[in-house]
């Protein structure tokens, strides 16, 4: 998606960090396992 939108340089790093207060929106879901926060670089050409 950002390819096609002229984008190039693209950087996508989980933060594992954001497990634990993920887990905290349904406990005993497992949704951790699905859903992650992530840092998103790119370089506009």
């Amino acid at each position: 998606m950002l390819k096609d939108a002229g984008f190039g340089d693209i950087l996508i790093t989980a933060k594992d960090e954001s497990r634990q207060f993920i887990k905290d929106w349904i406990p005993d879901a497992n949704i951790d396992d699905f859903i992650v926060s992530a840092v998103i670089k790119a370089v506009k050409a």
